[in-house]
């Protein structure tokens, strides 16, 4: 069994355009010190219809992802992680250990 550092969360959800599979919204949430006293949070939500949004929406998630121990989403095996990978196979999140809470 692989143990996991669970200090510091990302999670993370797309909302994808099922015709064109274009990205339009990404949501992220990062818990960092979770369960400890001093447990704060970082959210982020962003349109991302055109590039320019998207480009800086990704480079938000790849900040917060490197103070992240594991990447959390919903189907985001299968879903996300694809789409994001067509996009940009070099993001940071894919060295993450990934919890899909669908699997």
């Amino acid at each position: 069994m692989i143990q996991l550092k669970l200090n510091n969360l990302l999670f993370l959800d797309l909302e994808i355009n099922p015709t064109n599979q274009q990205i339009f919204k990404i949501g992220a949430l990062l818990i960092q010190d979770f369960g400890q006293a001093n447990m704060s949070q970082q959210e982020f939500e962003q349109d991302t219809r055109s590039k320019d949004t998207l480009t800086s929406a990704l480079k938000v998630i790849m900040d917060m992802a490197k103070n992240a121990d594991c990447l959390i989403g919903h189907n985001i095996i299968h879903h996300d992680m694809p789409i994001l990978k067509s996009i940009n196979s070099m993001l940071n999140i894919f060295h993450l250990p990934v919890i899909d809470t669908l699997q």
